[in-house]
């Protein structure tokens, strides 16, 4: 009996650098957290409702990961739905953080981070027509210091964030009222870049490419349905923004193509702004030299 005591108390010794917190309600629920090579982690899941995947895996020191999946409550109903959403975190580095949050049913949020200080926050809610349903967050970080948010409030969205290099900087936010939700990109390669999507209607879609270093992009898709916009910026310290009120608007803005210019194709510093009301408006914009 001492022997078995005493192995007890080691293995809660050895295992109180990773700290590991489980709490789960009535239903299926399943969690599984994994915490290896570092000390100090912290992991966090809630789950209330039936059916809901939580994966937490943290390889470093330090980490923070956090998984809430909730009830909906809608029209006065006396319970509420969280079914059948799934979330992953996974963390590679040091004093990384990740914050996934799902109120609804069918919503999937997956965070993927190598590296360290890099912080993800995926928040899924329905304050139209309860609940949120079929969401989908997707978050990918690759070096230091990056920030990526993700809001979806509705039904049907699909937000993609990218990000390779560091302290670049991610927001999305999607609200609907339908299943067809809207669809946001980003994909960003190099230092110091920001950008921020923002849609409110049905069908929009919307991609920011970035490969250089301080550029920022702006794309804002306000109500209205299936308006498309593409920035595409290829060199340094570029801006540009795209604001589309109605609906089957496109706009595309290209900067610093390499392959539409001479020597000033890798000048950067390019500015453009368009804005679109109205509806089936069309506009291309190229800007290849300083």
């Amino acid at each position: 009996m001492k022997k078995l005591s005493f192995l007890v108390g080691a293995l809660l010794l050895a295992g109180a650098a990773n700290a590991q917190i489980s709490s789960r309600a009535q239903g299926d629920n399943a969690s599984s957290v994994m915490q290896s090579g570092g000390n100090s982690n912290q992991a966090t899941v809630t789950q209330r409702g039936a059916d809901n995947d939580a994966d937490i895996e943290q390889v470093g020191s330090r980490n923070r990961a956090t998984q809430t999946q909730l009830e909906t409550f809608s029209g006065g109903a006396a319970d509420g739905v969280a079914s059948r959403n799934s979330a992953r975190a996974e963390q590679r580095g040091n004093d990384n953080t990740s914050t996934q949050s799902t109120n609804g049913d069918d919503n999937s949020a997956t965070a993927f981070q190598r590296g360290n200080r890099n912080t993800a926050t995926q928040t899924q809610k329905n304050e139209q027509i309860a609940p949120a349903w079929f969401n989908d967050a997707r978050i990918r970080q690759i070096g230091d210091d990056n920030t990526a948010t993700q809001l979806q409030n509705g039904d049907g969205n699909l937000a993609v964030s990218e990000q390779s290099g560091n302290r670049n900087m991610s927001d999305q936010k999607q609200k609907s009222v339908a299943v067809a939700g809207s669809r946001a990109y980003t994909y960003q390669t190099g230092d110091d870049n920001k950008a921020y999507q923002t849609q409110d209607g049905v069908g929009h879609t919307a991609t920011i490419t970035q490969d250089g270093n301080k550029n920022t992009a702006v794309q804002t898709q306000d109500m209205g349905v299936s308006n498309t916009a593409l920035i595409d910026q290829d060199t340094n310290e570029n801006w540009a923004r795209q604001s589309q009120h109605g609906s089957g608007n496109s706009a595309e803005t290209y900067q610093g193509q390499s392959g539409y210019g001479g020597t000033g194709a890798q000048a950067g510093r390019q500015w453009s702004d368009i804005s679109q009301t109205g509806n089936l408006n069309s506009v291309v914009v190229r800007q290849d030299h300083p």
